[in-house]
């Protein structure tokens, strides 16, 4: 195409353009490209995001419902037979009822469901045990990914032992 030379009082571009070509811009098609980018990328991230609210929560409930079997184990393991305690050195649960009861004391709010077992039945006594199983479960809801139905709660069950240990 050869070089035209502009007139003075002339325009330099066709006639038919409302106004000149802007510095750099090539291609006509690229109009709502960004909006296209915009639409693809921001769920996801959204998505992302909720994966590092709704993990944190997962770790942190996680970590209480562990925090919440330890102590309850630990407290209904330590519900021995006092007079067998004294007199054989021998810590053995006799009283589900009672262990149970005190380990209701560390089950705080928001725990769902806690079950607690005696563990470790002492050979040749059939009532009595060495040992406390507690398990914890906690269901809460999520924050950003509850928008997928099957992601709208996450339940998290954590089991602690505690077994009572007498002597030096």
């Amino acid at each position: 195409m050869p070089h035209r030379l502009v007139r003075p009082g002339r325009p330099a571009w066709p006639a038919h353009r409302a106004r000149p070509p802007r510095p750099g811009r090539r291609f006509g098609a690229d109009h709502g490209s960004a909006a296209l980018f915009v639409a693809i990328f921001a769920p996801a991230m959204i998505f992302m995001a909720g994966l590092v609210i709704d993990g944190g929560n997962a770790l942190e409930a996680r970590q209480r419902a562990a925090d919440t079997a330890e102590q309850a184990a630990r407290a209904g393991g330590n519900e021995c037979d006092e007079a067998r305690l004294r007199s054989a050195g021998e810590c053995r649960i006799v009283s589900r009822a009672r262990a149970e009861a005190v380990a209701r004391r560390y089950i705080g709010p928001g725990i769902d469901n806690w079950t607690l077992e005696l563990t470790d039945p002492v050979p040749g006594d059939g009532g009595a045990f060495y040992g406390v199983r507690v398990t914890v479960t906690i269901t809460f809801r999520t924050t950003l990914i509850g928008i997928v139905p099957a992601f709208e709660t996450m339940t998290l069950t954590q089991t602690a032992d505690a077994v009572a240990v007498t002597g030096p």
